[in-house]
């Protein structure tokens, strides 16, 4: 069942994603922990990794409220 914060779409998304970055924070500092090498390299690509992985599920979230918006009508 899916909870409505607010009537407003805007805030609705932003507390959503408010709370999923709050969730999967302690996930990511602990995956930052495990993946941190010795050299410069390693810390750049742990960076991108983390950051594509954002990105992904960012893009995933806004996909996914465009096909309830496309479902509802």
């Amino acid at each position: 069942m899916k909870v409505i914060f607010n009537n407003n779409k805007t805030v609705d998304f932003l507390l959503r994603l408010l709370l999923t970055v709050v969730i999967i924070s302690p996930v990511i500092y602990y995956s930052w922990d495990g993946i941190i090498g010795t050299t410069a390299s390693d810390y750049i690509e742990s960076v991108i990794f983390i950051l594509f992985i954002g990105f992904i599920w960012m893009m995933s979230s806004m996909l996914f409220l465009l096909f309830q918006g496309q479902v509802k009508k």
